[in-house]
């Protein structure tokens, strides 16, 4: 069962070109954007403050829950993957970028209290860092750029994370199902509880080459 569902990514650049520059002013708050912020400053602040604190909520259930497979041997390898789409034109300047945010994050949140957790302190922190590193701040608008509007991040209860169709919510399930080359969402229908509709594809690191298809577990449902 998905667990942790986000809402559709969004972009966080009004135009081409920004840079740390720009998110340096992200973390002064301002009451209202106007078209005289969008021309000097290309960052959309609330919605880079909503991603980052998505992001972070993933990359923490990514560490404690992910499961004891290979395929997740190393945990922020399998978050490259998804965030990547599993694309096979990655460059090496994306890993590092990638491979510094997750680092960053690691730090912020080591960096506060464990009785607080506090989501907004995490996000800001975040957001100073960003400001202070091209590499890392480059990384995390690109991301948003290429998931905006379509895809979700996600994670299962058993820890598995992936990316999936904006319709999903928390409470889908995933399903492996004979003869579909990909994890399929879906999600138990209104009317009957043996009906179930179909959402979308899913990439699930670890379940993209029917890693976890066991046929022990088969049952027979009705798609609608």
């Amino acid at each position: 069962m998905i667990t942790f569902c986000s809402r559709p990514f969004e972009r966080v650049s009004y135009k081409t070109g920004a840079t740390e520059n720009n998110m340096r002013q992200v973390i002064i708050a301002r009451d209202t954007t106007t078209q005289e912020d969008i021309t000097e400053n290309p960052i959309n602040q609330d919605a880079a403050k909503k991603m980052i604190t998505i992001i972070l909520r993933w990359f923490s259930i990514l560490r404690e829950k992910a499961p004891l497979t290979p395929a997740y041997d190393i945990g922020r390898r399998a978050a490259f993957d998804i965030l990547e789409g599993f694309s096979q034109h990655r460059e090496l300047d994306d890993f590092e970028g990638f491979n510094k945010f997750f680092v960053l994050s690691l730090e912020v949140q080591r960096g506060q209290p464990r009785e607080t957790n506090d989501l907004d302190a995490e996000t800001a922190d975040m957001l100073r860092c960003l400001a202070l590193d091209q590499t890392v701040c480059e990384y995390f608008i690109k991301t948003c750029e290429r998931l905006a509007e379509k895809r979700n991040i996600f994670a299962l209860g058993s820890g598995h994370v992936g990316t999936g169709p904006p319709g999903m919510m928390e409470g889908d399930m995933v399903a492996l199902i004979p003869g579909v080359g990909v994890p399929m969402v879906i999600r138990v229908s209104l009317n009957s509880s043996d009906s179930w509709i179909v959402i979308g594809p899913a990439l699930v690191h670890g379940m993209m080459d029917g890693d976890e298809f066991d046929e022990t577990q088969l049952r027979n449902i009705v798609l609608v």
